[in-house]
Parts: structure tokens; C-alpha cells; sequence
């Protein structure tokens, strides 16, 4: 299935200018991934509306994350299932919340129905939040159905950054998750027909992890050190900076590089209302989906990455409580008192009027405290509320600055003017490159061992180790020789050769060898005769390894390597 989206005016060989710029759904977007890049109004978003609608046009299913409503206006002309965060008048479905991701995944993968997940209208944790659960229930229910669907990332380098700028522990964590999911959808997405196209302003804000996973990339405008980088896949990068808007270049065609404009949309382009009145929504996917959230479980306790950053605040806010609590016991216990001296007032001495005034001190000293406390208590919930929109305002700053930056070299390089030193250029770009080596490299472990603890604590996985335990515990309990024989076989290096002569079994070497080929027969062991008579290799790192994989295909190899150690170590002790 091809879908046209523009016209080709520039090809390196001449030979296709005028004709019109196809995608291949299957090939292009599914086999092997679409990245988009171009500053702000470049028209990037303008080519993903172009390509949504002939998606729908073609009845391909797609499904799009949309930080900021960039297409809800789809609605005007097409069938689209928009869910929104908030209750937005033009939401199909309103107030997702993340419990409810397996149920809306399933139903759009079963119906085929094109959707838009409309983040705008919640907190940059909200949106976080959903994505961090909803993303790998999708990926888990394509994998199981395996129906083409094209999922568009927009605004990526906020939500795949190269470089987070996120501070606030709870967002990081849910950022991670976020990051580590689309990552899988991106490497081995296509296995299971999702097609990827990733939109983001730079390349280089970017996770390299999402980047590298999509072959075509299509370049709108770009200045300063993005054309710098671009020059080093083509020589017709110098041409982007003087690009239209609507232009753009194409990188990663078999046959040419080519530049294309763009063609015109059917929709309103924009975060805005539909202008006409909405396509009516499919009524099955709209009553499927009512019976699916009907078995969801809704949890008002409090997101599990919070709990690390305000549980101090909480029990404090809890002994404050407690404390006024016991304040109020203690106010009414003084009010009986006060109202029994009262009631006794006339048949006591003298004295008891003086006891009557210390009452009344501490009775109003107690309400004073209480009303403290619980001025303290309102203010610590207030600080609470507001610490996830404190973030989100320090991150909209920041990606203020970065822009401001930027314009800075455009301006200087556009006017020609020495603002920057070359010297000091230089010493950016240099800084520039350890920087990026270096937090590459920091990503890279942390994703390796964020994929080493999700091997480790797979179910399956678990379930397969201790599987392996009982086979080599009943050989370990064998009566007879067979202990002796694993124990000493699986010291040996996976790579050394052994026979059955060398062991020091205490019993004839044809019992050794037949005990040799059962553990053999079993996977512990290879057979190798290269030697020109029947040897064997210690074979539970490769047992391992392929068990493993089976279950999980990009288990890391330190996640195998400690598989591999456990069992060792089980059976040596």
C-alpha cells in the first residue's frame, strides 16, 4: 500500500523531479521507520497531518501521541477516535487514566480503528504517567494480535530526550520507563506490524535510541550546527537552510536523495476545535471499548513513583494529625472540666477561680496550637500539589533557553557577524562531542541494565530458571556416579574440549561417556568430534542463552551471564 503526501522538485539523478512522493506503508514505515525533523513552523507537523489523512483515506489504522492537539482536527473529514486526558468538547473519550491502557490498546488493535491519544490538556506527570503504562500494554497487545498499525510520536525530543532535563524523581522514573518502551517499539516494533515515524524539531535533541531506530528521515529547515551535521550524510545539506516552508529533504530512499514539497491538507491544520461538524466514530469500537473498561480496576492510591519523594512529607503531615487529634482530645477534656468547675463554681472555695483562669489559658493556648497545625497541614499539601507543575514550568524555561540559543547562531550566521569567536565555536563543537560520547554512554549502560532487571524479573524467565534447577537438581540427588561427572564437566570453559578419559570418576570410561551424551541429550552438554573421536564442550552457557531468548530476544548478555552463574553455583555447592 502506498500513500502519495507530496511532489518531488529535486533529485540527485534528474530523473524523478515532477513525479508525485510516495510512502510505502509496509516498507517505509514498518519495515523500517520514518523520523522527521525541521524547526519550529518548517511544516513538519504539516506532513504528519498530510500523512494521517491519506493513512485514513487508504483505511490503514494509525494511532498518534499527541503532546500538544496538533490532530484532533482529523475529525473534520475521517472516522478518527480521539481520547483525551481532559474532558475536551471534541473527545470521543475523556479523563483517560492509565488504568485504563490495556483496555484502549486491545480495542484499537482488534477494531482497526484510527485514534489519537490527545495528551494536551494534563500536567507533564500526567502525561508521563499514561504513557509509561499505556506503551507497553500496546506493545504487548500487538505483539499478541499482530494487525498493521502506524504509531506517530510527535514532539519526541520531549518525550525521548537526548539529554532529559526532568529534575523531579517521579518524572524521571516514569520518563525512563517511557523511553525504554518506545525504544522496544522501535528496534523490533515492525516484528509485530507496527510502523514508527518519530517528530521532533533536532536530530540531536533526540534519545540516539529512538533515532537509529528509523532508516528514512525526512529534513525540513534547519540552521547552524543541524546543517553542519547533516553534511556529513549528504552534499545537498546546504540547501536546507534555505528551504521554504512545506520543503524538505528525504534521506535513506533506495534509489536517490530527493527534496519534496509537501502537498495540501484535506483538514484544518492546528490544536483547534473542528471547524465542521466531526465524522461520526465507528459505534463498535466505541461499545467494545465500553465493555473492556468495565473490568478495570481504578486505583486512587497515589502513583508508585511518588511515593519515594513525598512519603517523608506524608508521615510528617500524619504526625501532624495525630498531634491534632490528641490537641482536640484534649480541648474537649478541658471544656468538660471548665463546665464542671462552672457547674461547682458556687460551692467551692475561693481558689478554684484562680484554677478556672489556667484552664481557660490552656484551653486557648490548645486552640491556638491546633489552628498552627493545621495551617501547617494545609500549606506541606499545597507544596505537595504543586510540585509537578513547578517541573513542568522549569522545563518549558529551559526549552526556552535552548531556543533562544539557537536563534542566537542564526542570527549571526544570517547577518554575517562575529558574535561567537571561532576559537570559541570550535571549543563548543569539541565540548560539544565528549559531551554527547559521554551521555550516550551513560544511556547506554543505563538502558542495559534497565533491560538486564526486566530479563531477570520477566515471569517466564523465572519460571524457566527454576525449571532448569529441578533438572539439574534430580541429576545432582542421581545415585551413582552422575553428580561427580556434571560437577566436574561444567568447570570446564565453554570453548575447551574434553573426553571422557580424563575424568576421575572412580568407574570405567564407558560409564563416564554414556553419562557424558545423556548430559549432552539434555542440552548441558555438546557433542564435538573435531578432534577425530567423540568429545564434549560444556554447553549451559549456549542451554541458557537459548531458553532465554526464546522468551525474551533482546536479552542482554550480562542478564545470561548471570543465568548462567546461578546455575553453576546450584550445581557446585
Amino acid at each position: 500500500m502506498k500513500i502519495q503526501v507530496g511532489e518531488i522538485t529535486y533529485s540527485e539523478n534528474g530523473e524523478l523531479v515532477g513525479k508525485p512522493f510516495e510512502l510505502d506503508v509496509h516498507k517505509h514505515l514498518i519495515e523500517r521507520g520514518l523520523a522527521i525533523f525541521g524547526m519550529r513552523g518548517s511544516g513538519k507537523s504539516y506532513l504528519v497531518g498530510k500523512i494521517l489523512e491519506e493513512l485514513a483515506e487508504a483505511g490503514q489504522p494509525f494511532l498518534v501521541v499527541d503532546l500538544m492537539g496538533e490532530y484532533v482536527t482529523l475529525k473534520e473529514k475521517y472516522p478518527v477516535v480521539v481520547m483525551s486526558l481532559g474532558n475536551e468538547p471534541y473527545a470521543d473519550v475523556k479523563a483517560i487514566k492509565p488504568e485504563m491502557s490495556r483496555a484502549i490498546a486491545r480495542t484499537v488493535l482488534e477494531t482497526g480503528q484510527a485514534a489519537v491519544i490527545d495528551l494536551k490538556p494534563g500536567t507533564m506527570l500526567e502525561k508521563f504517567r499514561f504513557l509509561a503504562e499505556f506503551l507497553p500494554a500496546f506493545y504487548h497487545e500487538a505483539e499478541r494480535l499482530k494487525r498493521p498499525i502506524v504509531l506517530v510520536l510527535d514532539e519526541a525530543h520531549r518525550l525521548t530526550p537526548e539529554k532529559s532535563l526532568i529534575r523531579l524523581k517521579e518524572l524521571k522514573e516514569y520518563q525512563n520507563k517511557v523511553m525504554y518502551y518506545l525504544y522496544d517499539v522501535g528496534a523490533t516494533g515492525r516484528h509485530h506490524g507496527i510502523g514508527y515515524i518519530a517528530v521532533a524539531r533536532r536530530e540531536a535533541e533526540v534519545a540516539k535510541s529512538t533515532v537509529t531506530q528509523c532508516e528514512l528521515e525526512i529534513h525540513f529547515k534547519a540552521k547552524g550546527i543541524d546543517v553542519e551535521k547533516l553534511k556529513e550524510k549528504t552534499s545537498l545539506a546546504q540547501k536546507v537552510s534555505r528551504f521554504e516552508k512545506g520543503e524538505a529533504l528525504v534521506l535513506g530512499l533506495e534509489d536517490d536523495i530527493i527534496i519534496i514539497r509537501v502537498g495540501e491538507r484535506k483538514c484544518t491544520h492546528g490544536g483547534v476545535t473542528p471547524s465542521f461538524k466531526p465524522v461520526q466514530v465507528s459505534a463498535d469500537f466505541l461499545s467494545k471499548l465500553q465493555e473492556a473498561l468495565k473490568s478495570v480496576k481504578y486505583e486512587e492510591a497515589e502513583p508508585e513513583a511518588l511515593r519515594k519523594t513525598i512519603e517523608k512529607q506524608r508521615r510528617q503531615i500524619e504526625r501532624l494529625k495525630d498531634e491534632v487529634e490528641k490537641l482536640k482530645v484534649e480541648n474537649r477534656s478541658l471544656k468538660l472540666k471548665l463546665e464542671d468547675v462552672k457547674a461547682r463554681a458556687r460551692e467551692v472555695p475561693p481558689e478554684v477561680e484562680l484554677k478556672l483562669e489556667e484552664l481557660k489559658d490552656d484551653l486557648s493556648a490548645a486552640k491556638k496550637r491546633i489552628e498552627e497545625l493545621e495551617a501547617r497541614n494545609a500549606e506541606l499539601e499545597k507544596q505537595l500539589s504543586e510540585a509537578s507543575r513547578l517541573e513542568e514550568k522549569i522545563e518549558r524555561m529551559r526549552e526556552a533557553a535552548v531556543t533562544l540559543r539557537d536563534w542566537l547562531f542564526e542570527i549571526s550566521e544570517a547577518f554575517d557577524l562575529d558574535l561567537i569567536p571561532e576559537d570559541v565555536m570550535e571549543l563548543r563543537r569539541k565540548y560539544g562531542e565528549v559531551k554527547e560520547k559521554l551521555e550516550i554512554y551513560e544511556r547506554t549502560e543505563k538502558e542495559k541494565a534497565l533491560r538486564i532487571k526486566e530479563t531477570l524479573e520477566d515471569p517466564a524467565v523465572k519460571s524457566w530458571v527454576q525449571s532448569a534447577k529441578r533438572t539439574l537438581g534430580e541429576l545432582k540427588l542421581r545415585a551413582g556416579v552422575m553428580p561427580e561427572i556434571l560437577k566436574q564437566a561444567i568447570r570446564y570453559a565453554p570453548d575447551v574440549v574434553f573426553y571422557p578419559e580424563e575424568f576421575d570418576a572412580g568407574v570405567t570410561v564407558e560409564t563416564v561417556r554414556r553419562n557424558l551424551k545423556e548430559l549432552a541429550g539434555k542440552k548441558i552438554l555438546i557433542e564435538d568430534s573435531s578432534g577425530g573421536r567423540l568429545g564434549f564442550k560444556n554447553g549451559i552457557y549456549l542451554w541458557v542463552t537459548n531458553n532465554v531468548r526464546k522468551i525474551r530476544p533482546m536479552a542482554p548478555d550480562e542478564a545470561v551471564e548471570r543465568i548462567v552463574s546461578e546455575l553453576v553455583e546450584y550445581v557446585l555447592k
